[in-house]
């Protein structure tokens, strides 16, 4: 609701009406009494709350009400229409979000799957690696061996020439 100021003209100037303490001066929104005046209790507590209320503005006649609930359900009309449309594309999103997310899923465990092959085949690739290198030392010591028996036999040799 909205107030009005002290300006504004009316139709009400009757001082003989007690008026509570304080009071607003509001303007109705909704319904058939839409832009009528009133006056209104102005306390915010429940317990306090007066429920005065007084119509400054005369009721408007049968057809205007009549025009003014009219304009209220078209109003009504169109931000029902508005609420569905936008309920019908939230759906339509909803719907592209989850097969973003079932993509996303499928990816991400396609990821996972190559990944822990991966590791397994470095693990494997390691495996192989200490592997030869246990081959290399174990050709490396065979080939010293055969070079110190070559070197004795060498040794020998030599001096047998002398």
């Amino acid at each position: 609701m909205v107030s009005w100021s002290e300006g504004s003209s009316s139709s009400w100037d009757d001082d003989s009406v007690t008026k509570p303490e304080p009071y607003l001066r509001q303007v109705a929104f909704q319904s058939t009494d839409t832009d009528r005046r009133f006056l209104a209790c102005a306390k915010e507590k429940v317990e306090e709350k007066c429920c005065y209320l007084e119509w400054i503005d005369p009721e408007w006649s049968v057809a205007m009400q009549f025009c003014i609930g009219q304009l209220w359900s078209m109003h009504d009309k169109e931000n029902d229409d508005k609420i569905r449309e936008n309920l019908k594309l939230l759906g339509e999103e909803k719907r592209k979000m989850e097969e973003e997310v079932r993509f996303f899923k499928h990816d991400f465990s396609k990821l996972v799957a190559d990944k822990e092959e991966a590791i397994n085949e470095l693990g494997s690739a390691r495996l192989a690696i200490s592997d030869l290198k246990e081959e290399i030392e174990k050709k490396k010591l065979a080939d010293h061996s055969s070079t110190n028996l070559h070197q004795v036999l060498r040794a020998k040799a030599e001096k047998e020439w002398d």
